[in-house]
């Protein structure tokens, strides 16, 4: 017993310390959406790179985030940001989830998790946890929030880019400004 907790305690060690933390530079990988168009991470820099990671399209959850997050699409580019909803899905059922509910975010097929290791997003069973990474007009990794509220987290991003991150991410995962 003394041996297998000594062992869960240097692997949780060594990944907290290999976590993505606020501040450092966001990895910025060339990755394709969910129709096959190039999408340069890279290239969006200058601007606000908003990723929210969902479990799995057309569930309940994951639905209401991607809808609200739809609804405030233009705010969030008048406010200088990019948006990505990013799961494990493959593209065929991304593009399905966008033409059924009429989604304008840009879906991004990680099927491979690679952008799921790349901002530590946890998962288990095959799906991703509900996180969200922003990333500054610097490159600079400027918030990671774990486990949000799915119909929340839209409008508490959108409110973090327009006051240009001067704001506060809480242990929860909410965003407090002000």
């Amino acid at each position: 017993m003394k041996i297998l907790s000594a062992f869960l305690a240097v692997l949780v060690c060594s990944s907290l310390a290999l976590a993505l933390k606020v501040g450092e530079l966001a990895p910025l990988p060339i990755i394709k959406d969910s129709f096959g168009k190039t999408i340069k991470l890279e290239a969006d820099k200058g601007k606000w790179i908003v990723l929210f990671f969902y479990p799995r399209a057309f569930t309940s959850g994951c639905t209401a985030q991607n809808i609200e997050y739809t609804k405030r699409y233009q705010d969030f580019l008048d406010a200088g940001a990019v948006v990505y909803g990013v799961s494990n899905d493959a593209s065929a059922k991304q593009c399905d989830f966008i033409k059924k509910y009429a989604l304008k975010i840009p879906q991004i097929p990680d099927t491979k998790f690679e952008l799921a290791k790349a901002f530590d997003v946890a998962s288990g069973f095959g799906l991703y946890s509900r996180d969200t990474v922003i990333v500054a007009p610097s490159g600079k990794v400027n918030a990671i929030k774990r486990g949000v509220n799915a119909v929340s987290d839209a409008a508490e991003n959108l409110e973090f880019v327009q006051r240009k991150g001067d704001c506060k991410v809480v242990l929860s995962g909410t965003v407090s400004c002000g």
